[in-house]
């Protein structure tokens, strides 16, 4: 379907193209919504700060990477819940919510190499910790966005090794 749907480069906002992924929007129904849901809510946690984890944002953002591309280092931002109302998107659905943590979900594993690596500070000043994260076919990832602990980590993404692609679904929780 994102491929019918089309992929544009993704460019940081405020920021130059440079070699980062492709991406494409989706707005998933309700539907969707709630069977994605249901099949993760028991790994995620029930709380976070107080609030209640309500769903995934349905506004899920599909990158494509190719040989070649790479996400630098960064951290998430939190996004409002958004959706659809009487056919026509809302940017900020519910007026009450923001995301807490990024969902990955890795659609395809017919590729080498390639990962997400997480950085935090290191004990040893001027260093960073690293960690390396390939997943496999729909197993999925869920890590803190825009809160003081998540502003201590940053995350990247390598291409594949090889020329070919990968893909994996982002959305917010």
């Amino acid at each position: 379907m994102a491929e019918r749907m089309g992929f544009e480069l993704d460019v940081p906002v405020g920021g130059e193209t440079d070699q980062r992924a492709q991406g494409c929007v989706w707005v998933a129904s309700e539907s969707l919504h709630e069977k994605m849901f249901s099949r993760c809510k028991d790994q995620l946690p029930s709380r976070i700060d107080e609030q209640e984890v309500a769903g995934i944002n349905r506004r899920f953002r599909i990158y494509k990477y190719n040989h070649g591309n790479v996400y630098r280092p960064h951290v998430d931002g939190a996004w409002p819940g958004s959706g659809i109302v009487d056919g026509e998107y809302q940017y900020n659905m519910f007026g009450d919510r923001l995301s807490r943590l990024t969902f990955i979900l890795y659609l395809n594993e017919d590729f080498e190499g390639g990962a997400t690596t997480f950085f935090s500070p290191s004990a040893e000043f001027g260093n960073l910790n690293t960690i390396g994260v390939v997943l496999v076919l729909a197993q999925f990832y869920a890590f803190l966005t825009e809160t003081p602990l998540a502003a201590s980590f940053m995350k990247a993404a390598l291409p594949p090794a090889e020329p070919s692609t990968s893909s994996e679904l982002m959305c917010y929780i």
